[in-house]
């Protein structure tokens, strides 16, 4: 009788496991399309940015350094 309730006992559980795997299973094939999905667009994201002309201004104006003049200054005793 203990060997009927054991196999009976197996078997209850055996879904439950299976079940457990299918959701493993089923959760990394999930993360796969995410991963993959989201790789796609780094690398589309890549892709224009590198075949984007740099931006290279045609005038480049610097301000020369300029010289001030002021008049002396005395001391007062």
């Amino acid at each position: 009788m203990d060997h009927a309730l054991k196999v009976l006992s197996m078997q209850e559980d055996e879904p439950a496991k299976v079940q457990e795997v299918v959701d493993v299973i089923t959760t990394a094939k999930l993360i796969t399309k995410v991963v993959t999905a989201a790789s796609e667009t780094v690398i589309a994201a890549s892709a224009i940015f590198s075949a984007a002309e740099p931006q290279v201004p045609a005038v480049i104006i610097i301000a020369a350094p300029t010289k001030v003049v002021t008049a002396p200054s005395r001391r007062r005793k």
